[in-house]
């Protein structure tokens, strides 16, 4: 027979338990659709460079940095705030397209950037 006692830990165990498969199915479940949205932006990235090599390179920078602001909003929407490797999407194709942009074009992806890779964030900082 199982004693109250016991019985009362494995209740309390198996309800910890659940809290705990939970939390790791949340964390599953929005690290699925991080990757879902980093596989929209890498296809829609393709797209651009196909269709758009024969345009001028300020169309091209264009439709990229909205690209990248997708990526790095869904990165915010997500909280995966502190991981650098979701930066180092951005950052290359920032780099391709920041010698030709006009002086005004992007105010803010340098903004959303310097917030992404900085190892200290709090969020009030983004609003």
């Amino acid at each position: 027979m199982i004693s109250s006692s016991t019985g009362i830990w494995f209740v309390l165990s198996h309800s910890r338990l659940l809290l705990i498969v939970s939390s790791q199915r949340i964390k599953s479940t929005l690290r699925r659709l991080l990757s879902i949205s980093t596989c929209i932006f890498w296809m829609m990235d393709s797209v651009v460079l196909q269709v758009f090599t024969l345009y001028s390179r300020t169309i091209l920078t264009f439709i990229l940095e909205i690209l990248i602001l997708i990526l790095v909003d869904s990165c915010f929407e997500f909280q995966m705030f502190f991981n650098c490797k979701y930066a180092a999407f951005a950052l290359p194709i920032r780099a391709f397209t920041s010698a030709s942009d006009p002086p005004c074009s992007s105010m803010m992806l340098p903004r959303y950037v310097k917030l992404f890779t900085s190892s200290k964030f709090s969020p009030s900082s983004v609003i």
